[in-house]
């Protein structure tokens, strides 16, 4: 059920390859199979992810006094375990996500130019050039922030000789005490990796995801192409006694990429949802308690800037994920719409009958969701930033009142 289409050498052959580049330098890898040698290198980073989480939670338990203090912790400590549990999905899915990641690669997900034309190429190349710009500014953000903290930090190293007076990159270390300046310098270099090495699994993770949807949003679009130009280029294209034959089997592949495509989305949807929802539910957290450390008036100008920066970075995220599952939606929905504009008009019975079909699967439009009860679209957006609000509001009444 494919047209044969020689292969665009301007068209990516691996829409995901720096995705899959970043994770396996972090130490997740979408191969089951791999040397001894990259296996002991990811459990390694494993274990130094774990003894962060360890080491914060235990820092969280000391610091049940301090609100301040706290809110510092959990806002960091809820994007670490949203991040953990990430991770733990990237490995146990690890191989239906490498072939899901992969069936937009094949078969009738390959560009086509004979199947919707020059736009087609198009609608695949502004889809890369939109995944990179997303990669582009995630990186600046995520290279200035950890500049600014690291930098920051050491500066108290230098600046104090009370080793109580010494901060490290991201929050307060109290597993033991520093109090020399081998070990300020020790955990601090652990901290520092393994910050940048978790954030670069959370941060590329959040991009692949939104990637996949932006890629399936584009195939919705050349199929909304391929449904509205059918009629027009076919009868350029075969004009003779077998023209109705022709235009049905025509119609009935485009069906098949429209069934396909269904199951895809289906796929990732079961691959993610509950992750989405973890992502939904944890960073409604995140900005709660940002917004609360920001409003404190407790924070100086370099943690004001690090904090604003964190929390735009973590709307973004949200935003991304809710505005590409609206795309998806809207443009799963708009395939009828492409069907109503085709030139049907003196067709064959039989290729209107089979037109119908699709314009009434597509009626029912594709919807995907955070745990299968919340749909991912721009309300649920908005309700999340309002939520996040609110319980801002209520722990800021209760400090006020202590």
């Amino acid at each position: 059920m494919s047209l044969r289409d020689e292969k665009d050498p301007e068209i990516l052959s691996d829409y995901f390859w720096f995705h899959k580049l970043v994770l396996k330098i972090c130490g997740v890898s979408f191969k089951e199979q791999e040397n001894l040698i990259y296996k002991i290198y990811s459990r390694f980073v494993q274990c130094l992810i774990g003894f962060l989480i360890f080491g914060e939670i235990y820092t969280i338990i000391l610091s049940r006094n301090d609100l301040q203090l706290m809110a510092e912790i959990i806002s960091v400590s809820t994007s670490h375990f949203l991040g953990l549990f990430k991770l733990s999905v990237l490995w146990k899915n690890r191989a239906s996500i490498a072939d899901a990641l992969n069936a937009l690669h094949t078969g009738v997900f390959l560009p086509n130019s004979r199947r919707s034309g020059l736009s087609e190429k198009i609608l695949i190349k502004n889809c890369i050039t939109k995944v990179y710009m997303l990669i582009a500014f995630h990186s600046a953000t995520l290279v200035a922030t950890v500049f600014n903290i690291i930098g920051s930090s050491l500066v108290t190293k230098f600046k104090f000789d009370d080793y109580e007076l010494w901060k490290m990159p991201w929050i307060p270390f109290r597993l033991f005490p520093i109090t020399t300046t081998i070990v300020y310098y020790t955990i601090y270099v652990y901290q520092t990796v393994t910050l940048i090495l978790f954030a670069c699994i959370i941060i590329t993770t959040d991009l692949m995801v939104v990637a996949v949807l932006v890629h399936i949003t584009t195939q919705f679009h050349i199929l909304a192409s391929v449904m509205r130009t059918l009629v027009e280029n076919n009868s350029v294209n075969y004009i003779s006694e077998q023209y109705d034959l022709y235009l049905r089997k025509k119609l009935k592949y485009a069906a098949y990429y429209h069934q396909e495509l269904i199951k895809l989305t289906d796929r990732f949807e079961e691959l993610f949802n509950m992750l989405v929802l973890a992502i939904f539910m944890g960073n409604c957290i995140v900005l709660c308690f940002g917004m609360y450390l920001m409003s404190s008036g407790e924070l100086e100008l370099n943690q004001l800037i690090s904090e604003f920066t964190y929390l735009i970075t973590v709307v973004m995220q949200i935003f991304l994920y809710c505005y590409y599952g609206n795309m998806i939606t809207e443009a799963s929905d708009a395939i009828s719409f492409a069907c109503y504009e085709t030139d049907f008009v003196g067709t064959d019975l039989r290729f209107q009958k089979g037109l119908l079909l699709i314009m009434m699967r597509s009626q029912r439009p594709i919807v995907l969701t955070a745990g299968k009860f919340a749909q991912i679209s721009l309300a649920a957006f908005v309700a999340i930033l309002r939520a996040s609000y609110s319980y801002f509001m209520v722990i800021k009444s209760s400090s006020v009142e202590a």
